[in-house]
């Protein structure tokens, strides 16, 4: 698949923003795996960095292991209200 190069630049910006680090072929994996909404896609980062801890990196068999559901779990979809309303 082609992917908007923007779209790949934001993942892994919002990678880098919570301290991971994911290259294209991860954030494409991330797409694949999620889709586009980057709500979830927020969501999905915050639970791959609670999985691959002490990890930074995120690798497309992290992705395949750890977001294999489209919803996010409902803990994290809390967690992520409650930092936003800070």
């Amino acid at each position: 698949r082609n992917y908007d190069e923007n779209l790949l630049t934001v993942i892994t910006s919002i990678a880098k923003e919570k301290d991971l680090k994911a290259d294209k072929n991860a954030a494409k994996a991330i797409v694949e795996q999620i889709g586009v909404n980057l709500n979830l896609i927020d969501s999905e980062l915050e639970k791959l960095k609670i999985a691959v801890f002490p990890e930074k990196n995120i690798t497309q068999e992290n992705i395949k292991k750890y977001c294999n559901n489209p919803t996010p779990c409902i803990a994290f979809s809390v967690c992520s209200k409650c930092k936003r309303s800070y």
